[in-house]
C-alpha cells in the first residue's frame, strides 16, 4: 500500500505542478507595445534633415557664349558635398564629353577648327584640374565659357 500511496501523491504533486505552471501562462497578459511618441519621431526627423544639408554645397553655374552668358542656362545648383562637377553638369545640363573634358552644352559645341572650347572658371579664376577633378565648394561661383585656348 505504500507504494500506491507514494504513487498517487506523485501524481498528485505532478498534476499540480502542471497545473500551476500552465496557469501562470494562461493568466499573463500579452505584453502592449506602445506607438512610438510622435515628439521624439519628429526631433528624429528635424535631425536627419539637418544632417542632409550640411552634406550638401549650393553654387552656381554660368554659361558663357560668344562672350555673353546665356541667362536661361544659368542656375543656382545644390549638391552633395564632394560630387564632381562632371557629374553636376551630367545632371543638370546636356552635355557631350569624352575622357572628361565638355565639348558641347546645351547644343553649344566647340570649335577646334577656330579653336573655341569649353573652360571653365572657378570665383572667377581658370580652373587648374578637369571638371572630373574638382568637386564644387559652398557659394562657389562656376563659369563656363566657350573660348578660344591659347
Amino acid at each position: 500500500m505504500d507504494k500506491k500511496l507514494l504513487s498517487r501523491l506523485f501524481l498528485l504533486s505532478l498534476s499540480g505542478a502542471l497545473l500551476v505552471g500552465c496557469g501562470d501562462q494562461a493568466t499573463e497578459a500579452p505584453e502592449e507595445t506602445e506607438a512610438p511618441d510622435t515628439e521624439e519621431v519628429e526631433t528624429t526627423e528635424d535631425t536627419t534633415d539637418s544632417a542632409e544639408t550640411a552634406d550638401e554645397v549650393t553654387f552656381n553655374i554660368d554659361i558663357v557664349v560668344e562672350g555673353e552668358a546665356v541667362a536661361d542656362l544659368s542656375q543656382e545648383v545644390t549638391a552633395e558635398e564632394g560630387t564632381y562637377l562632371l557629374d553636376v553638369m551630367h545632371e543638370n545640363y546636356d552635355i557631350e564629353e569624352e575622357g572628361g573634358f565638355i565639348s558641347s552644352i546645351e547644343g553649344h559645341e566647340q570649335d577646334d577648327a577656330n579653336g573655341l572650347y569649353w573652360l571653365y572658371y572657378i570665383n572667377d579664376e581658370s580652373a587648374e584640374v578637369g571638371a572630373a577633378e574638382y568637386a564644387p565648394e559652398e557659394a562657389d561661383q562656376i563659369e563656363w565659357r566657350l573660348e578660344s585656348f591659347e
